[in-house]
């Protein structure tokens, strides 16, 4: 006999508890803000699966291509970059496959302040190239979804399967206002709120 749609989601909930006592325990070493802010990332997941499948990504990257400096163009203010102009992120392919990051900004009160961090990017499922994971803190990784790229990979539109972050890249530091409000209906198309939207100043 096989078992409920309600059987299954059960053990799924319970699955997914466990897990999340574990990290929890894990965790306890940490400062109660830590903690809140790990259980917090890992319960936001799951309405972001539900969302995810409706996202579509690109079939194809090439990452060989995809290598090297964006700059962003466009994005959704979050917090780790809401105080910074002239952000660009470049892409290293390194021996070992996965892909090395580094996300460079500069302080919007003072151009002279720079800010960077690395991380580590990988493709989960080679089946899935457009899907994309970036860590930049252990144990963490964000989702970085390709909806759409050139063929000449000049221009990309990148964002997050729950629609809650979302960038407009370009290889160069300017963009065309057509090719901008293009790719804002790339955006718009695919379920992403591009009110949004705010405009990164390059120069």
């Amino acid at each position: 006999r096989e078992p409920s749609g309600l059987f299954m989601k059960s053990i799924s909930v319970y699955r997914k508890s466990c897990i999340t006592l574990l990290v929890f325990q894990y965790l306890q070493g940490f400062r109660a803000k830590q903690i809140l802010l790990a259980l917090f990332l890992i319960f936001i997941q799951y309405p972001i699966a539900m969302q995810a499948q409706t996202l579509n990504t690109v079939q194809n990257v090439d990452l060989a291509r995809y290598a090297g400096t964006w700059y962003e163009i466009g994005r959704f203010p979050h917090s780790f970059e809401k105080s910074l102009n002239r952000v660009s992120a470049t892409y290293e392919i390194k021996d070992n496959g996965k892909i090395k990051v580094l996300n460079v900004g500069y302080s919007k009160t003072d151009s002279t302040k720079k800010k960077e961090i690395t991380g580590t990017a990988w493709v989960p499922n080679s089946q899935e190239p457009g899907k994309i994971k970036v860590q930049f803190f252990w144990p963490f990784a964000g989702d970085y979804w390709v909806i759409h790229i050139d063929e000449a990979y000049t221009e990309a539109v990148v964002g997050s399967p729950g629609l809650d972050y979302l960038w407009i890249l370009s290889r160069n530091t300017e963009m065309a206002e057509t090719d901008y409000q293009r790719l804002l209906q790339v955006a718009a198309d695919a379920g992403f709120d591009t009110k949004r939207v705010e405009r990164v100043k390059q120069k």
